[in-house]
């Protein structure tokens, strides 16, 4: 019996990276998933290693930027397992490489749609459906505390997202749950400039990481897991930075 035995978790932008790994380690701990993305190849893959480990889940191509997709991707959830009890908004892109004076609108428009837009319907719509005591996530960001010359657009949303977390925390809390927000540093994914990798390993310890050193996906999923979980019933509308010490110190 895992930790969320029983249990109904939705997984946004579960394709790759982050979500790839949270999707598998939800259906590792007993929960029914529902495993969330724009990218249907991607995410069939993902759903085909869940089933294959014998965990419950389904997949659903959606773009969470839709108001009428969010809506069916709860709708589904509910129709195939019930009502859900952990809710990640992990879903995002970054274009690469564009610094402030370089992106177009039409490049703002869609990163503040993609990753702030489907935070703020996200997370309505898990403050209506949640079961009392479950907990939402957002995944911010290292740069939505910090500016980011590359990203200029990436970073003003993932502040944005920061800022719907705090906001809606005593909303959550007056009925019984709970909203948090990560702010990952680098992680080894294709976000990160790294090899696209959604293979998790739930049997060998992981190692600390290096000082500012990368972290795997899985890694990252753990503390989710953790936040969203009952070992973490105090822990309401804050900013949980995960980076290795990259924010600790300068010039090193």
């Amino acid at each position: 019996m895992g930790s969320f035995a029983g249990k109904v978790a939705i997984v946004t932008g579960a394709g790759s990276g982050l979500g790839a790994a949270l999707a598998q380690k939800f259906a590792h701990e007993g929960a029914s998933v529902t495993a969330v993305d724009l990218n249907g190849e991607q995410l069939d893959e993902v759903v085909g290693l869940i089933k294959a480990a014998g965990g419950k889940v389904i997949g659903i191509k959606a773009d969470v930027s839709s108001e009428d997709d969010n809506k069916r991707i709860f709708d589904e959830t509910e129709k195939a397992f019930g009502r859900p009890d952990a809710v990640i908004l992990n879903a995002a892109m970054h274009p690469f490489d564009l610094e402030f004076h370089n992106t177009p609108l039409s490049t703002f428009d869609r990163v503040i749609n993609v990753n702030l837009r489907s935070v703020w319907i996200g997370l309505q719509l898990a403050l209506e459906r949640l079961n009392k005591g479950g907990a939402a996530l957002a995944t911010s960001s290292l740069a939505g505390i910090m500016g980011h010359p590359n990203g200029a657009a990436y970073s003003a949303s993932k502040h944005g997202v920061i800022g719907l977390v705090k906001s809606a925390a005593r909303n959550f809390g007056q009925r019984g749950l709970r909203v948090n927000a990560i702010c990952p540093g680098h992680i080894l994914t294709p976000m990160g400039y790294s090899k696209r990798d959604i293979s998790v390993d739930f049997d060998t310890p992981y190692e600390n990481v290096p000082y500012k050193g990368g972290m795997k996906p899985a890694q990252v999923a753990d503390f989710v897991l953790y936040l969203v979980g009952p070992g973490a019933t105090a822990l309401n509308g804050q900013a949980h930075i995960i980076d290795a010490g990259i924010s600790s110190g300068m010039g090193d």
